[in-house]
């Protein structure tokens, strides 16, 4: 009713003004204007009228009208969901398609004995300024995990298969974690400004290439953790005991990996980080029903096809049945390089295929760690990472917590299975359950010069567009990279 209230007094005042601007062109050409001059003034006015009449009379395109499909539901699928209900009022219509049967993506938690275990994504940083702010929005209750103010009482333990090192106090080594230090908080302060300047110009970005450019962040993409560490006199020692250890297990990756994530990897060690108190995939869930998405579990979508009037179809299976729908624009979170989609009719922009790493993760509640196995007479410290030249079968081992009956939940990180290890590694086992990410991360590698990352855009039509959501992977890999990726395509949406 407000809104037809306000299309009225347009109207309205619009034909005063016209009248006002009639009135005083006939008293003026009356006194001052010759006959050619009042025709070419009356021809330049209707030409006037009539398109300020067309104007405001020509039909809208309505956010009642846009019909956005999803491919995807995991984080990315979930967060672009809530920001197109957030941005637009809630009038556009959403399905997600998820060819899993729960939603959550890589995110995935199961329930043992009282205990919440992370399966996929553990936790989220306090520098992750939109999943923060989603989770607050949402009322979504979070608990501080490992790191920050969490880590002091936690133990950490760098295996190389045979021996555990530590960090040396030394001033050399301490001298250097100052440096290293210095480097954090250098990247801090330009995410930091990147946030802010996109919020100030509060405009989408067309490419990975230009998000990057807010802050000067792209600085941090272009060489490696390596060489950077050497370049700023990290240290060798520093870089195998302590930095190294945590892209692997943040990343399955060494210090060949590009800055940005290198640093990435760094933040859950010193921040204060968060998980959901009843798993993280509810965060997405809940994401999905703020947006009041349509999701269609264990439904792979097979086919995109662009139709004469510029809308998309999307046909999917779902188990023997196919089906098809027809959408605005249609958006890809998942990674392409496994989304298994034929386009037809389409002119996809060129999208460079990736390398993925995997993860075999097992979790397994058992009374603790087994000494022995690690040469040591007294307790094995809570976390256990490896450096890369370790021969242990595990890339990491992290302690989840505990059960209701006090066992302790242990998270094996590896790159194959590791059943036969486990009761060498652990004493007293009452649960194990496997688990494996066919593609966890893709390499992420340094951009070379004139490399560009992966299209926002796939394709245009008139009456929207195929975008896709998951080319910042090869920036970062986290649940924070998603929501900025399906933000900014919710606005590139909203905006067409």
């Amino acid at each position: 009713a407000r809104v037809r209230l306000l299309c009225l007094r347009v109207v309205l005042s619009s034909l005063l003004l016209s009248f006002s601007l009639l009135f005083f062109f006939f008293f003026f050409f009356q006194i001052c204007v010759t006959n050619t001059m009042k025709r070419l003034f009356v021809l330049f006015f209707l030409f006037l009228l009539s398109h300020v009449t067309n104007s405001l009379l020509r039909e809208r395109p309505k956010y009642s009208d846009l019909k956005v499909g999803i491919v995807g539901g995991g984080v990315g699928g979930g967060s672009l969901s809530y920001f197109l209900k957030k941005f637009g009022n809630g009038r556009a219509n959403v399905t997600v398609f998820e060819s899993r049967d729960y939603i959550g993506g890589r995110l995935k938690h199961l329930e043992y004995d009282g205990a919440i275990i992370e399966v996929g994504g553990d936790a989220f940083a306090d520098e992750n300024v939109y999943m923060l702010d989603i989770v607050k929005d949402l009322g979504i209750e979070m608990n501080p995990v490992t790191g920050g103010n969490a880590a002091q009482n936690i133990s950490l333990g760098i295996w190389d298969g045979s021996t555990f090192h530590s960090i040396s106090n030394s001033w050399a080594t301490y001298g250097r974690e100052i440096a290293l230090e210095a480097q954090i908080v250098r990247f801090k302060a330009s995410l930091s400004l990147n946030y802010k300047l996109r919020a100030f110009k509060n405009k989408p970005f067309d490419s990975y290439e230009d998000y990057l450019w807010y802050g000067s962040l792209s600085s941090f993409t272009s060489s490696s953790s390596q060489s950077f560490a050497d370049y700023w006199f990290i240290g060798k020692y520093l870089e195998e005991v302590a930095w190294e250890p945590l892209t692997r297990v943040i990343y399955d990756q060494s210090l060949s990996i590009q800055v940005f994530a290198g640093i990435v990897s760094l933040l859950p060690a010193i921040s204060d980080n968060y998980s959901a108190k009843l798993g993280n995939s509810v965060m997405v869930e809940k994401m999905f029903k703020y947006g009041e998405a349509d999701v269609k579990l264990s439904s792979r979508v097979t086919t995109i096809t662009q139709q004469p009037d510029g809308r998309f179809q999307v046909e999917y299976v779902k188990g023997s049945h196919n089906y098809t729908q027809v959408f605005d624009s249609v958006v890809l979170a998942t990674p392409f390089e496994f989304s298994n989609i034929e386009f037809r009719n389409v002119k996809l922009a060129p999208v460079q295929k990736r390398t993925y790493v995997h993860w075999d993760i097992t979790i397994v509640v058992a009374k603790g760690f087994n000494p022995k196995y690690f040469g040591v007479k007294s307790d094995v410290p809570d976390a256990v990472l490896t450096m890369k030249n370790s021969t242990s079968p595990f890339v990491a081992i992290t302690n989840q917590g505990t059960t209701d009956s006090g066992l302790n939940i242990f998270k094996i990180s590896s790159n194959k299975d590791v059943s036969a290890n486990l009761k060498s590694i652990f004493t007293g086992i009452e649960y194990v359950y496997q688990h494996r990410w066919d593609y966890t991360f893709p390499i992420l590698d340094p951009l070379a010069k004139g490399e560009k990352f992966q299209p926002i855009t796939l394709a245009k039509s008139s009456r929207g567009g195929i975008y896709y959501l998951n080319g910042i992977e090869s920036i970062a890999t986290a649940m924070e990279c998603s929501t900025i990726s399906s933000r900014n395509v919710a606005q590139k949406i909203l905006l067409n």
